[in-house]
């Protein structure tokens, strides 16, 4: 019937080349018009007995066949006037056509009941390659209210039930064959014995055996079979309707998988192979929820870390797949790396360089052109010069923006003191650019328990952002059961939690039998209700782990005992058979069983391939099949992907299909010979690609030969110590300082004894990038050990200098401070330079004077058109320009000295790369102390730094290993009379910023220091300087900086003080300094008391400032100066002495001579007048005095010195009060309570509002 009602539907004229699969396809959809009406009146029948017994009852003068015949039913379509008896859909008669999803409801006539077919949506829940959508539809039942009896419905009996069954599978079958079945002819009480059932079956009787699917067939003969009886009940027959209309909604909801025959594939020795959806996650629907709802908290602008525990196989990677097309849906940006058991190791921050190079490809992809110019822009502004350092590391970003394409004439191989957490911080700024809450970066790792405590160091350098403007998802998968061996990972994610950023903790256990039950039906594509025995029975062999489920079950179908009947179109088990059958109690020895029995050039192509990773290349493949040894490796691999062990990716890589695949195919290798696998393999390649371009390959070539490095014959000696000096180079200029101290020690290891003798130009290179590389990753011993024998060893000083230069380094970043200058003293002295023991004032002041006569004429095109200095006097300068950051602790008395002579060296010599650094600091010297700046100091000291910044950028172009000290000297001294203090704050930050990223941690935390105190004196927010503040304290003491904490801790108070009115803290010994925090501490402690008003504690306190230390820095001293004078008049109130009125006359003679000899008048202007105006009123020079107070208040609005602004307003406030003015007064102190409101001194507003009441109150 099915094949006539089809060839209807097909033209004669139709192309006969797609007239079968036309017609195929109008066979499909025939069927699911008929299940579709099924479904509706077993959903119906199942409704109407529940609630109307009197049909089921014994008195009932209807009988079951009268409800459940064809005639009873009416059919409504789309069309509202469309009705078609349930007989004429069934016979096809009347013209009846509707398609498959034109069924709109089911009524029924007696007893009246009506139910609606509601398609809410129409989900694609197959994988790509099925070719129909299934329907999930829902049943709305109608009853009739007249029929309805108000009393409790009766209980159906289970006889009752069966009755129902047994002659709904007679409608059914009438329904899809248009033909009566032969039991129809029996009465209600007539029960067919089981050889009945057996000879009707064995008629052709069976629907399967006139042409539907097996599923309807089955559908149909398991209600037949029910009889309410156990006795003559088959196992497979239906025990209730509820579970007939289960598998129908089944049928509809995936056509492809259970309604339509689904004929698996053979493999070449004619084995069935199980529908596995591949990508379906069963069983996790609350882990789903619960790390869907974590991503959407990142997506809304935050950071998190989820973290995922379970077995292997248990869905861990599954679970984390689930939510990529969410993230990629709003907008973000997914990237992924799996942890390497065997190949990551000693190679942590190259992979982690690599994901994030990958990440520029992904956004260039994603983001518009409009995106990418923005992202330019942002990038430019967070790096600035320390850009050529990010392209180096991350080459991929020139594709975000043409904009970011540089060249460099010179290449900047990084600093002396880079090292891992400088690089991780450079990529943690990269971060903070590229993530957002409209692109938020999801980051995933796999298998953390094979990571080390390197891998996890870079990860948490990287991941926990102190600032926290990174927009972060986190997720890590780990082996619960693996973990033990690998204690690192715990403090890991704890550190999460300790920078305060939400941790999710999840374990996956083994499915539930019911999920698991699923998982089987769907792979067996056989209802799942048939599938309960064997699923329980797998449950109980593997615990529910779906992974290992999933290999039980294909070695089930190896072994036989789960097959796939053509005649029955179904999967069948031998249930007794399975239950004895031995099953490995681990999926690793499993897997390793089923590839001892595969063929031996398979089983070679799986150990090669396990020794080069979980993925392979191509070309790889392709150099190792030009190899006699290797030959077969491409066929074996993919007989290994025909055998399902591997995935050919596109056309360029081979990849293992699981973790444990891998696991089991490196097992196949005896642990006795896997370091000869992996060194043949290694020579094999290296011979292969000798003299070729090894960039792509080379790290690859070098892991595998030092898995066997004992085996070097003595004729590769020579090669191998060149190749592993490579990967050394190549692994330093990538960041990777781990990978390369490994490559470099495998180098020196296979030179002979007398390496010195025989190779000392190899030893000489690749001793000295031993030392930075073990520097970098933190191994300062190490370092000093490899320098040292270097200096022992080499004979010539030219050969010693680099060794020398960064032996000093590493002593002055360790704080040995006096060693390092000695240091210095002893190679300045081998290259000729007499550096004096001690100095006495009148010679310092002699040599300044000489230096600042050399330096008259100094400007931009003096120092741009001077030659180059010859290259030993450029290391006699490298070594001063060390020497004078040393000098001001380990001998101040030589600091002028040393910077005097060096640039006295540049006047005669020629200008050099250091050059630049020399002049600052010479101009920073004459500006810098705690007298009075002169105003021809302040001339000179702006032009020589402006004509050395100068040449650092035209010259020198921009040269990022000197911005650090460079921006710390003159925007932290000098340019404070030229530019706006706001931008010199964030010069400084940038000087920050490069300084770690470079690993120049001593300087980036000075340049810290001076960043917070201008953006306090800047007068900006306090919460947001506390923010500041908080992030550089952590890293002092990350660092064990000693400085930095001190000073932070004291500055932090302060701001707290200003912001809440915290309590005084009181000097401790842990913040002492050699009297520097001392000094500090009373500087700090008179700025708290002068805001609070307590005017005798702030003229005590900074009046005792000078007798510990000079005031360093400009700003401070103009701070000092400012407050002083200011506070002076408060004194004079009380003690109208003298000495307290020359204060304040000091203050405004040396804020004048600042603000006439700057560019401009931005950061003192405002300052003097507001000591005018009250020096004005304090003299009774009222109207002048209103004039200084409107001029200090004006200034500081256009120099946005919101602190200052509301000073002079408050100042003003009270002056007006004192003379009787008082609207005048409540006027200035609003202006005063909202401009403290915007500097967030909560404390200042509490004094400004009871100054408020009081004018109020008067």
């Amino acid at each position: 019937w099915i094949q006539i009602e089809a060839k209807k539907q097909i033209s004669p004229s139709a192309d006969s080349g797609n007239l079968e699969a036309r017609r195929d396809h109008r066979k499909k959809e025939f069927i699911l018009c008929k299940t579709t009406i099924a479904y509706g009146v077993a959903e119906l029948l199942r409704c109407a007995i529940k609630d109307t017994g009197e049909y089921m009852g014994d008195n009932s003068s209807v009988s079951i066949y009268d409800i459940c015949n064809i005639d009873n039913f009416i059919v409504r379509t789309r069309c509202e006037t469309d009705e078609i008896s349930l007989s004429a859909a069934a016979t096809g008669q009347d013209g009846m056509q509707p398609a498959w999803n034109d069924i709109k409801g089911v009524d029924m006539l007696s007893p009246p009941r009506s139910a609606d077919i509601v398609d809410p949506s129409i989900l694609s829940l197959q994988e790509e390659e099925e070719e129909l959508w299934g329907r999930y539809l829902e049943v709305e039942y109608q009853p009739n209210d007249a029929t309805i009896d108000n009393s409790p419905a009766s209980t159906v009996s289970k006889g009752d039930e069966g009755k129902c069954s047994h002659h709904l599978g007679l409608l059914l079958y009438e329904l899809f064959s248009h033909i009566s079945h032969p039991r129809a002819s029996q009465s209600d009480g007539d029960m067919i014995t089981a050889l009945e059932r057996e000879h009707l079956n064995n008629e052709g009787m069976r629907l399967i055996d006139l042409g539907f699917p097996s599923s309807i067939s089955l559908l149909v003969q398991n209600l037949l079979e029910f009889e309410g009886d156990d006795i003559n009940q088959t196992k497979e027959a239906y025990e209730s309707l509820d579970v007939v209309v289960q598998d129908l909604h089944l049928l509809l909801l995936d056509p492809t998988r259970f309604l339509f025959d689904r004929v698996p594939t053979l493999s070449a020795d004619g084995t069935a192979h199980l529908s596995f959806r591949k990508h379906k996650l069963y069983g996790r629907e609350n882990e789903v929820d619960l790390i869907t709802n974590a991503f959407c908290r990142v997506s809304t602008g935050k950071s998190e870390a989820f973290f995922i525990g379970g077995y292997s196989g248990s869905g861990k990677t599954m679970l984390v797949n689930s939510l990529k097309s969410r993230v990629e849906m709003v907008g973000g940006y997914v990237v992924s790396k799996k942890s390497d058991k065997l190949m990551s190791r000693g190679r942590s921050l190259s992979t982690v360089i690599s994901i994030f190079n990958e990440l520029c490809l992904i956004i260039r992809e994603k983001r518009s052109q409009r995106d990418l110019e923005i992202l330019g822009i942002e990038f430019r502004n967070e790096f600035s010069a320390d850009f050529q350092t990010l392209a180096l590391l991350l080459p991929n970003v020139a594709v975000l923006s043409p904009q970011l394409k540089r060249r460099y004439d010179e290449r900047d191989g990084g600093s002396d003191q880079s090292n891992i957490r400088s690089i991780c911080f450079l990529l943690k700024k990269f971060l903070r650019v590229v993530s957002s809450a409209s692109h938020p970066l999801m980051f995933i790792l796999d298998d953390l328990q094979w990571c080390d405590s390197t891998d996890f160091l870079i990860l948490e350098s990287i991941l926990v952002d102190n600032v926290g403007s990174s927009c972060l998802f986190f997720v890590g998968n780990y082996r619960s059961n693996e973990v033990q061996d690998n204690p690192a990972i715990f403090p890991f994610i704890t550190s999460f939690k300790d920078f305060g950023i939400p941790t999710v903790m999840i374990n996956l256990e083994g499915l539930q039998q019911k999920s698991l039950n699923t998982m089987i039906s769907d792979a067996l594509c056989l209802f799942p209700r048939l599938c309960e025995p064997l699923s329980e029975l797998v449950f109980q062999k593997t615990r529910g782990n779906p992974f290992f489920a999933l290999n039980v079950l294909t070695s089930l179908v190896a072994e036989g005992w789960l097959k796939y009947v053509s005649d029955q179109r179904r999967w069948v088990w031998d249930l007794d058979h399975i239950r004895c059958m031995n099953v490995a109690d681990n999926v690793l020895y499993l897997l390793s069983s089923k590839m001892n029995g595969l063929s031996g050039n398979i089983q070679f192509a799986l150990k090669v391939a396990a020794c080069l990773g979980k993925q392979i290349k191509d070309s790889v493949v392709e150099y190792l099949s030009a190899t006699s040894e290797y030959s077969s490796l491409r066929h074996g691999l993919n007989q290994a992907v025909a055998e399902g062990f591997m995935t050919k990716l596109s056309a360029t890589e081979f990849r293992f299909n699981h973790d444990r695949v891998w696991e089991a195919a490196y097992s196949l290798i005896q642990n006795r010979e896997k370091t000869e696998y992996h060194f043949r393999v290694g020579i094999a390649l290296y011979l292969m690609t000798k003299g070729k371009d090894l960039e792509e390959i080379i790290f690859l070539i070098s892991d595998q030969i030092n898995q066997g490095i004992s085996e070097v014959p003595a004729e590769l000696r020579s090669d191998l110590i060149s190749l592993f000096e490579m990967a050394g180079v190549k692994a330093t200029d990538s960041f990777d300082y781990s990978a390369a101290r490994s490559y470099l020690s495998t180098a020196l290891s296979l030179m002979p004894l007398d390496r010195w003798q025989c190779n000392y130009d190899s030893c000489v290179r690749i001793s000295i990038l031993m030392a930075k590389s073990a520097h970098a990753c933190g191994d300062v011993d190490a370092a000093q050990d490899m320098l040292q024998e270097i200096l022992q060893v080499c004979g010539c000083i030219q050969d010693k200098l680099p060794a020398y230069f960064l032996l000093a380094t590493i002593l002055h970043s360790c704080g040995r401070i006096m060693k390092s200058f000695e240091t210095c003293h002893e190679v300045l002295s081998q290259l000729g330079e007499k550096i004096p023991s001690s100095i006495n004032p009148e010679e310092t002041t002699k040599i300044v004077a000489m230096t600042s006569k050399a330096t008259e004429n100094i400007a931009d095109a003096y120092l741009l058109e001077k030659d180059e200095m010859h290259e030993e006097s450029c290391m006699v300068i490298k070594f001063l320009s060390l020497m004078v950051t040393v000098s001001h602790s380990a001998k101040p008395s030589l600091s002028a000295w040393i910077v005097c002579r060096s640039v006295l060296l540049t006047v005669e010599r020629g200008v050099s790369k250091q050059s630049s650094l020399c002049l600052v600091n010479f101009a920073a010297r004459l500006v810098s102390g705690n007298e009075v700046v002169k105003p021809k100091a302040i001339q000179d000291a702006s032009r020589i730094g402006k004509a050395a910044i100068a040449c650092w950028k035209e010259r020198y172009h921009s040269a990022p290993d000197l911005l650090p000290k460079l921006y710390l000297v003159y925007y932290g001294w000098i340019a404070v009379f030229t530019e706006p203090l706001q931008s010199c704050a964030e010069c400084l930050r940038q000087g920050f910023d490069v300084g770690l990223t470079r690993g120049e941690i001593s300087t980036a935390l000075l340049n810290a220091i001076k960043h917070v105190g201008f953006l306090f004196w800047a007068g900006e927010n306090l919460s947001t300087v506390l923010e500041n503040v908080d992030s550089y304290l952590k890293l002092a003491l990350f660092y064990k900086n000693e400085l930095a904490k001190s000073y932070l801790t004291i500055l932090r108070y302060t701001l707290s003080t200003l912001k809440d009115k915290k309590q005084h803290v009181a000097i401790t010994e842990d913040m002492k300094i050699e009297g520097y925090s001392a000094a500090m501490h009373l500087y700090h402690k008179g700025i708290q008391a002068f805001w609070l008003g307590y005017s005798e504690r702030c003229h005590h306190c900074l009046g005792k400032v000078s007798k510990y230390s000079p005031v360093r820095g400009s700003i401070a001293l103009i701070g000092i100066t400012f407050i002083k004078g200011l506070n002076s008049f408060e004194v004079l109130k009380r003690y109208n002495t003298a000495k307290n009125r020359e204060i304040a006359h000091e203050a405004i003679a040396m804020l004048k001579k600042a603000a006439s000899q700057s560019s401009h008048s931005w950061n003192f202007s405002n300052k003097v007048h507001l000591l005018e105006a009250q020096l004005q009123s304090s003299e009774d020079n009222n109207e002048k005095a209103k004039e200084s107070y409107a001029a200090a208040i004006s200034c500081a609005r256009y120099s946005r010195f919101i602190h200052e602004q509301g000073l002079a307003c408050e100042l003003a406030g009270d002056f007006y009060e004192s003379h009787g003015e008082i609207d005048c007064a409540k006027g200035f102190f609003e202006q005063a309570k909202h401009c403290y409101t915007k500097w967030g001194s909560h404390m200042k507003v509490a004094i400004i509002t009871q100054k408020l009441e009081s004018c109020q109150g008067g």
